[in-house]
């Protein structure tokens, strides 16, 4: 039933009766809808097949490798199989940053898997209490990898569609829409040494220094392969952040918080981006980037088109 009616909304013509962006919500819709489904089976079919009890320490962790182990492989490895097979079929881009995730999650499940081994093995010492700070950060380093190459499958499928006209260019923008937060969050920590995991921050000058330049990094990055998909997410966690120390801080401290001047700053690009996307785009990356990079870059156009 859910293959014929997704058939029905994805694939029929641009007839009178539904507008082009009622079909695309009515796809995304269903796709995520047969992706819930379908993750919800492989669960109950995992959980039947190797059954798994809640850990009482840590150290029982090590005691399920065999059952963790083909269970994830077998909830994460089928919701992408089942998305890649929906996608193949009725090309509905939000799926590519479903695959996105999915694959990520199940990066993350092999790190750990490797981990544990090393720590059966006596390989790899078990990190004290004291080390476990130090241990969060250097996880940071996993994360920033499966954003960097999620960026760049985005970033791929961009040059290999400059003009936004195939559906490519819509499975970029979830693509960037997934990679932002992967990106901005280990590269904040490791900028500014902020501890966000256990609620410690406390950004001086340099901390919010390096804000800045990550904020200018993404703002140019965004502008240079014209996605607003990529800086709306950033903005969104940084502002959240600033947020969070302001209402924190605001009893305790005198004076303008450092984080108000960058949740200020967040405030305006939205609505000065917003205003003039493509001027900007003009003024700022045409005189700062050689010819041979604009020209594998999304053209700047006077006229808007579709600059997600």
């Amino acid at each position: 039933m859910s293959d014929i009616t997704s058939s029905f909304a994805t694939r029929q013509p641009t007839a009178q009766q539904v507008a082009p962006l009622e079909r695309k919500l009515s796809s995304t819709v269903l796709s995520l809808v047969f992706v819930a489904a379908t993750a919800t089976v492989l669960a109950l079919v995992a959980q039947e097949r190797y059954p798994i009890r809640m850990p009482e320490t840590i150290w029982q962790l090590l005691a399920f490798r065999s059952t963790v182990a083909p269970a994830g492989y077998l909830f994460l490895g089928g919701t992408i199989a089942a998305a890649a097979v929906y996608f193949l079929r009725f090309r509905v881009p939000i799926l590519a940053g479903v695959i996105a995730i999915c694959a990520t999650l199940l990066a993350f499940l092999q790190t750990a898997f490797f981990l544990y081994d090393g720590v059966a093995a006596g390989s790899v010492a078990v990190p004290r209490i004291e080390e476990l700070p130090e241990l969060m950060r250097a996880a940071l380093y996993m994360p920033l990898v499966c954003g960097l190459v999620v960026f760049a499958t985005a970033a791929a499928l961009d040059i290999h569609d400059r003009e936004r006209r195939t559906i490519w260019s819509d499975c970029a923008f979830w693509l960037h829409v997934v990679s932002a937060p992967m990106l901005v969050h280990p590269l904040f920590i490791m900028a500014t040494g902020q501890d966000v995991v256990f609620g410690r921050i406390e950004p001086g000058a340099d901390a919010t220094v390096m804000l800045t330049l990550l904020i200018v990094g993404f703002v140019y990055v965004a502008l240079a392969i014209d996605r607003r998909s990529l800086l709306v997410p950033t903005l969104a966690y940084f502002g959240s952040l600033g947020i969070y120390y302001l209402v924190n801080t605001a009893a305790n401290t005198a004076g303008v918080p450092p984080f108000a001047l960058i949740l200020l700053v967040v405030g305006a690009l939205i609505i000065v981006f917003g205003a003039g996307w493509q001027r900007i785009r003009r003024l700022i990356v045409t005189p700062t980037l050689p010819t041979s990079v604009l020209d594998r870059l999304p053209p700047i156009k006077t006229q808007a088109y579709r600059t997600r």
